[in-house]
């Protein structure tokens, strides 16, 4: 994708493990580049990776909002992982993410997000 042109690139997935992440290192270097994540050893893994970077990377906090796949179960969870990305070196909250699921009342949904 990076050598046909696209210069922006969202990571919808966590990316653990020293070797995912360094690669994801690499790539930041060359598009802007934007990650979720759902728990705070992704984002400590994340944050370590980025340290020596002037550019911070975006992580999203994935929300689970009735789907049961991933994310966070709860709002106070999302609340407290933005806080620590927030609080973390190099990296920069990107906002929240979620999957819902197709026949969830997007009212629900909402209501999640905004608590």
């Amino acid at each position: 994708m990076v050598s046909e042109g696209i210069d922006a690139i969202p990571i919808a997935f966590n990316v653990l493990g020293e070797a995912k992440v360094e690669r994801i290192r690499a790539l930041a270097d060359k598009v802007r580049l934007s990650v979720v994540a759902d728990n705070g050893i992704v984002v400590r893994g994340l944050s370590k990776f980025f340290e020596d970077t002037e550019n911070p990377l975006s992580v999203s906090v994935e929300c689970d909002t009735g789907c049961g796949r991933c994310g966070v179960a709860r709002p106070k969870q999302a609340a407290d992982l933005a806080k620590l990305i927030s609080s973390l070196p190099c990296l920069t909250f990107g906002g929240l993410m979620t999957y819902p699921k197709a026949d969830h009342d997007p009212q629900e949904v909402q209501e999640w997000l905004a608590r």
